[in-house]
């Protein structure tokens, strides 16, 4: 009798580790496994928004941005052409192997009536590769705002699928995440009998569990705010942190057409370092880039509504675009942000006008905004700068447009 229980103690106790070292095994599987489903769908799911959002930075960029600059100052038009072509076949490609990744029949759907646009955009930017080479003999013209509203119409599709594959993403990982909940539960339904035995084991899982979700957490985040790091520094100047051309070139139709639609006065300013080569050359480069940091601190001090946007279009030359100020305020901004300069005292050696480093400024003020293209306010107002130079520099030229 005494032997008899005695084996089926053990029995009993071997058939008890048994379970508990077979459930030990299923439960770790099971979280290793749910974790890297996890990862792999939720993670997995945002690679083709990599490919959507790079098609969108080449449309803006290598397209919209350096067409502007070759329309407005022509250099090398068949290198342009080549690269408008190369551009394209890039762009293709990365559609392509989005557009054949696994798709639901809804998503396919979609996917199709968006490859329709990115053929037409495919034919268009080849047609457009012919036209910039006849841009030189005048007989060919390319708008620049049709481009703008071509490449806008892409956007907002593309938009649409990046919002798609987000949503798809999150929606893959609350089922994941549900889905192990619900599991987690019929484990529960085995663990209640041998409790005592697998507490200390569960607990162990349910903190693991709970880790895992909070690095998920934490990479989501980590995620959001690298996105937001990289349009940011898509959008900036790395040298002075302020808005850059590409920025300007994408904002200032908006911002003319917000200042219209609101019957706000328009002013755009456009200032430039004098004889900054000759202080490049004479200080250095490195003293040049102070010069910058500091003349870019200098136009903050002055601009700093929310509504005015501060931008390095290239090299010494800065924009400025104002909204809602008028002529006697924003000419006399202008002007004393001009004469100050001596303020920062930045010794000149070199300079034709005085011994510090001074300003330049060209000034074009609409008393009430008008729709116009970036090109032509470009030049209306680097038309004033040039008055300004030619006048002797340190001062600030503007007109007024009705």
């Amino acid at each position: 009798m005494q032997i008899t229980t005695q084996h089926k103690l053990i029995s009993l106790l071997m058939t008890m580790l048994l379970g508990l070292s077979l459930l030990s095994y299923f439960l770790v599987k099971h979280q290793n496994s749910s974790e890297y489903n996890i990862k792999t769908f939720y993670f997995g799911s945002l690679l083709p928004v990599s490919n959507l959002k790079e098609i969108l930075l080449l449309l803006q960029g290598d397209v919209t941005l350096k067409v502007y600059e070759n329309r407005t100052h022509p250099k090398n038009l068949e290198s342009l052409a080549f690269h408008l072509r190369k551009t394209d076949k890039t762009i293709m490609a990365l559609w392509k192997e989005y557009a054949t990744r696994y798709k639901s029949n809804k998503e396919k759907a979609f996917v199709a009536h968006v490859d329709l646009k990115m053929q037409k955009l495919h034919r268009y930017l080849l047609e457009l590769s012919l036209k910039v080479v006849k841009m030189r003999a005048k007989d060919t013209s390319i708008s620049f705002k049709a481009l703008s509203e071509g490449t806008a119409a892409i956007h907002k599709v593309i938009k649409e699928l990046i919002d798609y594959e987000l949503k798809l993403a999150q929606a893959m990982r609350k089922e994941n995440l549900q889905s192990y909940e619900n599991e987690k539960i019929v484990f529960f339904g085995i663990i209640i009998p041998i409790l005592g035995l697998i507490l200390i084991l569960f607990v162990g899982i349910s903190n693991s569990i709970k880790g895992t979700e909070k690095r998920l957490q934490v990479s989501a985040v980590e995620l959001q705010r690298a996105n937001q790091e990289l349009r940011m520094a898509s959008i900036t100047d790395g040298l002075t942190n302020l808005f850059n051309r590409r920025y300007f070139d994408q904002i200032f139709y908006n911002e003319m057409l917000r200042a219209q639609r609101e019957k706000l006065s328009f002013t755009f300013m456009m200032l430039d370092i004098d004889h900054f080569k000759k202080y490049n050359d004479f200080y250095g480069h490195a003293a040049g880039d102070e010069v910058i940091k500091k003349v870019s601190a200098h136009l903050g001090r002055y601009f700093k509504r929310p509504g005015d946007l501060i931008f390095r279009l290239g090299g010494e030359e800065f924009g400025i675009i104002t909204v809602g100020t008028n002529e006697e305020t924003a000419l006399t901004m202008a002007s004393s942000l001009v004469s100050e300069m001596k303020q920062l005292n930045i010794k000149h050696e070199k300079s034709e006008t005085q011994a510090y480093v001074t300003l330049s400024m060209g000034m074009v003020h609409f008393p009430l905004a008008k729709a116009m293209e970036a090109k032509d306010l470009y030049e209306l107002t680097d038309a004033q700068l040039y008055q300004a130079k030619e006048h002797g520099r340190h001062k600030v030229c503007h007109r007024i447009e009705a």
